[in-house]
């Protein structure tokens, strides 16, 4: 039986990415069963979008489409995609992100031995980077918040809901991370890849909200679980 992958995939506007990101997804996922899109209260065009968006019939691919009555953040897309999801595996997207050829079946491969699935990144430079640096000097164990897949049966057992209360766009993927490294522990392959369509499309909301917002995830995640986050709070103050 072949694998059913859902891709959950958050939409904040950024229109355009989100197009290069959908068909990206479609030209070079293997085992692509279904598509959640959760819409955190995009402006009126990416909406629109939304709302008119059909996949083609010989896809065979379905297409869940929910939006979140007012602009909830990331973590709260995150909870709200995976509870909708169906498939055998989920796999979180950002919606500015391009994957390569098969990178749901690297992913995949690595979750005999991981609860949670990673892709390397390809930078602008060409250069392949894991995490952020900072972030790997703060957490080596940490995934890759921009894609990560694992398999349905952990999706409330293990790792979700994330308690969007404390983290609304920010450590989400920390929390998780931190829940995985509990089991069989997060893994990346230079078998999948992902780029950038754009950087940071969070901060299409007013830069003094984003930051309030960032330093506030942080500082309530370290409370929470006690890890020394100074280093990712000077880079984002």
């Amino acid at each position: 039986m072949p694998n059913r992958l859902s891709i959950v995939i958050p939409v904040y506007n950024a229109l355009d990415s989100l197009k290069i990101t959908l068909q990206s997804v479609i030209n070079n996922t293997d085992n692509l069963y279904e598509i959640i899109l959760v819409d955190d209260f995009s402006d009126e065009p990416t909406r629109a979008f939304i709302d008119r968006l059909r996949l083609q019939d010989n896809l065979n691919c379905r297409l869940t489409k929910t939006r979140n009555p007012q602009h909830s953040w990331t973590n709260a897309s995150w909870n709200m995609g995976v509870k909708l999801a169906t498939g055998d595996y989920i796999a979180i997207l950002n919606s500015d992100v391009s994957v390569s050829n098969h990178w749901d079946s690297a992913l995949i491969e690595q979750l005999k031995t991981a609860t949670i699935a990673c892709p390397y990144e390809k930078k602008a430079n060409g250069s392949v980077q894991k995490l952020d640096p900072i972030i790997e000097k703060v957490d080596p164990l940490m995934l890759k918040g921009a894609c990560f897949m694992f398999e349905a049966t952990y999706k409330f057992d293990w790792l979700f809901p994330i308690p969007d209360y404390l983290f609304r766009h920010y450590c989400g993927d920390n929390f998780l991370a931190d829940r995985a490294n509990r089991v069989k522990g997060v893994k990346f392959t230079y078998g999948a890849m992902i780029t950038h369509a754009i950087s940071q499309s969070g901060k299409l909301v007013k830069p003094d909200e984003y930051k309030r917002i960032c330093i506030q995830d942080v500082e309530n995640y370290q409370a929470f679980s006690g890890r020394d986050m100074s280093l990712v709070l000077e880079q984002i103050s």
